[in-house]
């Protein structure tokens, strides 16, 4: 079973030979009574739109579908969600100002460092401005993805202190007297468009000023995050554990040097936290083949005798 698993996580299996489509479906029961969900799909990964809940075991299964009709299931398979953890980050170079003069924009950046698989972001903004629709502003994720915030709204009206989120926000409403953007509001994109990302890394909001005479100052920003932490890499648990070449094109050797054990197993997932493969040890030197996985790195779990120890591995 992969245990630790995202929300919303990616279901991956072997394509079959004369396949056309997939019917996967997803259980919280394993007799499949309750179905979670379940999508037709011609590619042989899929992944959930269905936030899950934490901490749960869930069952998934596939069969191969074409003309000639549909397939028998395959035997299915589980995984155990993550704990979902929460946390806050604020922007330390606050106040910056918003120029009175032509035409401009800047980016500010918060640095998150929890590895962390998003399911939800809450955004706070306290902004200054003497009119507010010259203000567009906008939030780039680590992964690249881009949503708008807000976009020429409330005309001639002053300043904005809100809380932007999917999750009970109400629509913007633009009153006179200031703030004129106040409350637990609606961004014009939803932040669900970060659900699945890793949060790791660094956040942009970027504030543009798109007419000339009025100015303001962004006085604070920041994040409230919720997500699944991925697996962390944990050292000198285990300092008889070496894996070799690491970075490697083609594979690892898994050596435990002077350890005696009754039992002993790997698991090896991606950053996302998605399952790839385990895998019994039985000797003291095991060899890993990393010559059909992407490049990039992966975080290999080792059991022995119920004591874990997380490392990672560089495919080149």
């Amino acid at each position: 079973m992969a245990i630790d698993v995202a929300l919303f996580p990616t279901l991956e299996w072997n394509a079959s030979t004369g396949a056309q489509e997939y019917d996967v479906e997803v259980s919280s029961d394993s007799s499949f009574n309750i179905i979670v969900e379940a999508t037709t799909t011609a590619a042989s990964t899929y992944t959930l739109t269905t936030g899950l809940d934490e901490d749960t075991i869930y069952y998934w299964r596939v069969r191969n579908k074409n003309v000639c009709g549909d397939g028998p299931f395959s035997a299915s398979r589980s995984f155990r969600t993550a704990n979902i953890v929460c946390f806050n980050e604020s922007s330390t170079v606050v106040p910056i100002t918003i120029s009175s003069g032509p035409p401009s924009s800047f980016d500010t950046i918060i640095t998150v460092t929890d590895n962390v698989v998003i399911n939800d972001i809450v955004l706070n903004i306290d902004l200054s401005h003497t009119w507010m629709s010259d203000v567009d502003i906008y939030l780039t994720s680590p992964s690249g993805t881009q949503i708008t915030i807000i976009e020429d709204r409330c005309n001639n009206r002053n300043d904005l202190l809100a809380t932007f989120t999917d999750d009970g926000g109400a629509a913007l409403q633009c009153t006179f007297a200031a703030p004129t953007v106040s409350g637990t509001i609606l961004a014009v994109d939803t932040f669900s468009s970060f659900n699945g990302e890793n949060a790791l890394g660094d956040w942009v909001l970027t504030v543009a000023d798109d007419t000339d005479q009025d100015g303001g100052s962004l006085n604070g920003w920041s994040v409230d995050i919720c997500g699944t932490q991925t697996l962390s890499t944990i050292d000198n648990v285990f300092d008889d554990i070496s894996l070799y070449p690491n970075p490697s094109k083609e594979s690892v050797f898994l050596q435990l040097d002077n350890i005696a054990f009754a039992e002993a197993e790997y698991d090896i997932y991606d950053m996302a936290g998605r399952f790839i493969t385990s895998q019994e040890i039985v000797a003291a030197r095991t060899q890993i083949d990393l010559s059909h996985w992407s490049s990039g790195m992966y975080l290999i779990k080792v059991t022995i005798d119920h004591q874990t120890i997380v490392k990672q591995i560089i495919k080149e």
